[in-house]
């Protein structure tokens, strides 16, 4: 344990550090100060697990990573891209002390030990008990700083890789076979699954309905039931009586309802299909951003990128990655905790933003002006200033290609915002829903004079099939689940948004790979390429 005598310096700067973590915002600094004489300095070899997903702890621990790297994996595997390594300066381990007995979601392994030589080969930890950090709490606190890290762990794990939308698949909408034996096995993701217990209740109500009628009107009626109904000679005043009525005005209300349904249905799918393709248009755009400033990045004489560029290049791809996820964290109200400061600062715990991103993302929260506009803003400028540091080579007509690209983005994500405000009428979509549910609440009177109990598997394929168009329509209009109508059955028709930060996330990075790997010949002309130009 750290003792105040001689470890002040490292006491003074574990306190800053927790006084920008979200666990500890709410503390004054007498207990700030408490508890970070009371963190304990643990070193672990490389190759060991600090903790081990599955793990149960009595008392779990909250570390920050002084020295050297770690990997994160889930169910053995390596997490993509940032999410995957702790850099110096990283914390994790919030779950463990915020809670009782914690099953540790993941596993944290040392991979790099610290660049200090009397710690070779190992990593250089401070951790803190979870069981001192809970005794600085009242219970109500606890409990909202519990629910608030729910919130945003469930979405650091969706937008990670860890918890995928599409179950099994991690693609963005669920995939299919071309096949009609395949398509006909399935179940999960389908209308069916969605529809099915409405099909059972209307059927249900057929059959009671059925049985009651030919209870009141067969002790009047010596032939009820033996025809198809039509048939039988029924009494003025009669249920049979009053039923072929409304099968009259149910048979002229039926190819209005069919029209309008299937209309709205295919109004529906054009939402969903623009939706769609807006998304993967920005996520293009992004692509061609890195696809161009890596092109210009600043070469020494060897051909090799300088070390400014691929900070330059390395700092907005991060922009890019975060205004990317602030961006859908926004647009999506399940990720909305994520540009909340519990979000930010969780962010920042995983090294995803820097401190200086951090204080400037908290202060744009603080003053409402929209953290996924703030980040944009960063995104842009930095390609400036590297332009005009020489980190980024690009003459006028990239930089204008670039800033093109930059705001088609912009321009993308405002849509984004525009469908969801437009994507139908109130009063529209209340019309088919009423029309809709007339047929299928008037099915079991209009069929049963005409078809006896055979109405019953006929009333079942009609509500399948007209509330099916109705529920599927609804679906196409909600993308990303934003009503919460169908997160259950998301996998019919909805997006997983996750699939989309983590493959943005790819590109980022992928550029300037490419670009450090360009071929030598192209670097440093070759007495072959000089032939050729002359040649030419």
């Amino acid at each position: 344990r750290l003792s105040s005598n001689g470890d002040n310096e490292i006491i003074q700067h574990i306190s800053v550090q927790l006084r920008k973590n979200y666990l500890f915002t709410s503390l004054d600094d007498q207990e700030i100060s408490y508890l970070a004489k009371q963190f304990e300095v643990v070193r672990c070899p490389v190759g060991d697990a600090i903790i081990e997903q599955g793990e149960v702890e009595d008392d779990g621990y909250y570390y920050m990573l002084v020295g050297g790297e770690c990997s994160v994996l889930k169910n053995g595997v390596l997490l993509p891209g940032k999410f995957g390594t702790l850099e110096k300066g990283s914390a994790f381990g919030e779950q463990a002390v915020l809670f009782d007995s914690p099953t540790r979601g993941a596993t944290v392994m040392a991979s790099k030990g610290s660049s200090d030589e009397a710690n070779a080969g190992y990593v250089v930890l401070y951790r803190l008990s979870g069981k001192e950090f809970r005794s600085r709490l009242s219970k109500e606190l606890l409990v909202s700083l519990q629910d608030r890290m729910r919130d945003v762990i469930k979405v650091f794990d969706t937008l990670s890789g860890v918890d995928t939308k599409i179950k099994n698949e991690g693609t963005i909408i669920r995939s299919y076979e071309p096949s009609a034996r395949w398509l006909i096995k399935q179940y999960r993701g389908t209308i069916l699954q969605y529809v099915g217990p409405t099909v059972l209740f209307m059927m249900t109500w057929a059959a009671l309905f059925g049985a009651l009628t030919e209870y009141i009107d067969g002790r009047n009626t010596p032939n009820f039931g033996t025809g198809m109904g039509l048939d039988d000679d029924f009494a003025p005043g009669s249920i049979i009586w009053h039923l072929e009525l409304i099968a009259g005005v149910w048979t002229k209300l039926s190819p209005l309802t069919t029209f309008v349904a299937t209309f709205f249905l295919n109004s529906a799918f054009n939402y969903w299909r623009d939706f769609y393709w807006t998304a993967r248009s920005i996520q293009g755009r992004f692509n061609d951003v890195q696809l161009i400033v890596s092109s210009y990045a600043a070469r020494d004489r060897n051909g090799a990128i300088k070390e400014e560029a691929k900070q330059a290049l390395d700092d907005v791809a991060r922009m890019q990655r975060i205004f990317h996820q602030l961006f859908w964290s926004v647009a999506v109200k399940r990720f909305n905790s994520l540009h909340s400061p519990e979000g930010l600062s969780y962010l920042r715990s995983f090294r995803l933003i820097t401190e200086s991103e951090y204080d400037s993302l908290i202060e744009v929260t603080s003053n409402g002006l929209g953290v996924h506009y703030a980040a944009l803003l960063f995104l842009t400028s930095r390609i400036v200033l590297a332009k005009k540091r020489g980190e980024i080579e690009l003459d006028t007509a990239a930089s204008q290609m670039l800033l093109d690209k930059i705001t088609t983005i912009r321009g993308k994500m405002g849509r984004i915002a525009d469908l969801f405000d437009g994507r139908m009428p109130m009063s529209y979509v209340h019309f088919v829903n009423m029309l809709v549910s007339t047929l299928i609440f008037l099915s079991p009177l209009a069929l049963f004079p005409i078809l006896y109990y055979w109405s019953i598997p006929a009333v079942g394929i009609l509500t399948l099939f007209y509330k099916g168009i109705l529920t599927l329509s609804l679906m196409f209009l909600d993308p990303v689940d934003n009503d919460a109508y169908h997160s259950k059955f998301i996998e019919s028709t909805g997006f997983d948004v996750g699939v989309l930060v983590r493959e943005v996330n790819a590109g980022s990075m992928r550029w300037a790979g490419c670009a450090s790997a360009l071929p030598k010949s192209y670097l440093k002309p070759s007495k072959e390429n000089e032939d050729m130009n002359t040649n030419y």
